[in-house]
């Protein structure tokens, strides 16, 4: 019988998808403030060029959201706690297997 060895523990992936967590936030963040920056130029740079920039930068911001945030970095997420919670039930599996053995030897 061979043993099952994991090479990244559940404990492991759940951090990382926690780290995905935060760097969702940041990267709202960041987009949140290049938002704010070029709002606040409106003021100051009034024209047509002014009116397609921003156009194409808030096509352009939605698009980075809903790809990067909620396509992408949210099923990372998923896929990391689904990968966790999958490695927490084989572990679970294999030792209440391994301990339904029997242990008084093996004659052939």
């Amino acid at each position: 019988m061979s043993a099952i060895a994991l090479r990244v523990k559940p404990d492991v992936l759940i951090n990382k998808s926690d780290e995905c967590d935060c760097l969702i936030k940041e990267i709202r963040d960041l987009m949140d403030k290049i938002k704010n920056a070029i709002d606040s130029l409106r003021c100051s740079w009034i024209s047509e060029a002014s009116d397609a920039f921003l156009r194409m930068y808030m096509s352009l911001y939605v698009s980075i959201l809903e790809i990067i945030i909620e396509t992408i970095m949210k099923r990372t997420v998923q896929n990391l706690r689904e990968s966790a919670q999958l490695y927490i039930t084989a572990e679970k599996t294999a030792t209440s297997a391994a301990e339904g053995l029997p242990t008084d030897g093996v004659t052939c």
